[in-house]
């Protein structure tokens, strides 16, 4: 079963950064794309590397019992 593709502007909107971030990461290596091979600048974006991008950048919360004291 194939993922959905998405294109820039809503890939950027789905993980909750601007699509020039978006681009950034992509140019950091920090996050896969699609290409078509012909070296255009339209990125697409399937939704399961954007929810491992996610998962990759996720900070598990911590139990801060000091806290719940007050």
């Amino acid at each position: 079963m194939e993922s959905k593709v998405i294109r820039t502007r809503e890939a950027a909107k789905y993980i909750g950064v601007s699509p020039w971030k978006l681009r950034n990461l992509v140019h950091e290596g920090r996050l896969a794309y699609l290409s078509d091979g012909d070296n255009t600048s339209a990125l697409r974006f399937r939704a399961k590397h954007l929810d491992e991008y996610l998962e990759r950048c996720t900070v598990p919360a911590t139990a801060d019992t000091s806290a719940s004291a007050e």
